[in-house]
């Protein structure tokens, strides 16, 4: 079955069942990613809160970020390693799936 989900629902449903993995500024990201997804292929995106944190990482900036990966030196290096969605001026999630280091 397909439900459709604006950003408020998304957010919402998905801190009902995982709320500590990402921020609502990250959420709202994650949504407008898949949203542009939907638009581009016209596949539908699973809502699964579980995998989508296991699939995805927040980090507040590159900082935070470097410490879990001390050998990426730099952002301009994540961003030719990893797919990457902004969230605001410094944060970022990362999709782990697309991360080769």
């Amino acid at each position: 079955m397909i439900s459709e989900m604006n950003v408020l629902q998304f957010v919402k449903e998905f801190n009902e069942v995982r709320p500590n993995c990402f921020t609502k500024a990250g959420l709202a990201s994650l949504f407008i990613e898949f949203l542009s997804y939907v638009e581009d292929t016209g596949c539908d995106v699973e809502f699964d809160p579980i995998a989508m944190c296991g699939q995805y990482s927040e980090y507040e900036n590159f900082d935070e970020f470097h410490k879990a990966y001390p050998e990426i030196e730099d952002f301009d290096e994540l961003y030719d390693l990893a797919r990457i969605i902004l969230v605001d001026d410094d944060g970022f999630i990362v999709d782990e799936n697309t991360l080769s280091v």
